[in-house]
């Protein structure tokens, strides 16, 4: 079970914010080449109310790069096909 505890003394390669929702966000990294979904103490991937949250949680922890991630359902919800890559990908540093 990985949690932000566990990350204090290692590189994190890339932090990965997602944008679940207008108030949910999830917190994924990669490190050493895996990527894991930041976990609560009960086990359940965390959730965050904003992209700011998780960077105050993250803040003096050795994170090379930072990047939101947010899916749009925009197609989905005007009756459009569904396109295989509606994403985007935002560098924060």
């Amino acid at each position: 079970m990985l949690t932000i505890e566990n990350l204090r003394f290692q590189k994190i390669d890339k932090l990965y914010i997602h944008a679940i929702d207008m108030c949910v966000y999830l917190a994924e990294v990669q490190v050493t080449g895996t990527r894991s979904y930041i976990r609560n103490s009960a086990g359940q991937i965390a959730r965050f109310s904003s992209r700011s949250e998780i960077l105050d949680k993250f803040e003096g922890l050795a994170v090379l790069e930072a990047w939101l991630i947010h899916r749009s359902a925009y197609d989905e919800m005007i009756g459009g096909p569904l396109k295989a890559e509606n994403e985007l990908l935002l560098k924060l540093f």
